[in-house]
């Protein structure tokens, strides 16, 4: 999935106070979660690898190894930490645009899910 490569866009709607602004919008977690992955690839893009490995940090909060949460989520969350891992690594070795290939087929891949889980959600309703 290769996009044209352009000067890096900050993205929209982020940043420290924007974050309760978001909650009090209503953003779900999911779209939350992507505004996340966009500060990230927003920071490879940039080559800033401080501000890219915050916004992977951030991510990594995002998963939920706690006891009670069913033991395949808690699998998925293994995987996607390693990935998020790998990418540190990528960016320690300066490889930013590895880390970014990987990270934006991520949000894709989240984009995607819950676009869909927005229709199905609007058709059941409509029935």
């Amino acid at each position: 999935m290769e996009e044209n490569i352009k000067k890096p866009v900050k993205p929209k709607n982020f940043g420290a106070s924007q974050y309760k602004k978001n909650v009090e919008i209503g953003l779900s977690n999911v779209e939350k979660l992507i505004k996340v992955y966009d500060l990230a690839i927003y920071q490879l893009e940039k080559k800033d690898a401080d501000g890219a490995n915050k916004a992977i940090t951030e991510l990594i909060m995002y998963l939920n190894f706690h006891r009670s949460t069913p033991q395949d989520v808690r699998k998925l969350a293994t995987d996607f930490l390693s990935i998020y891992q790998f990418c540190k690594s990528q960016i320690r070795q300066e490889k930013f645009d590895v880390a970014r290939k990987m990270l934006v087929e991520l949000r894709d891949a989240w984009k995607q899910s819950n676009q869909t889980q927005k229709e199905e959600r609007t058709k059941s309703l409509q029935k």
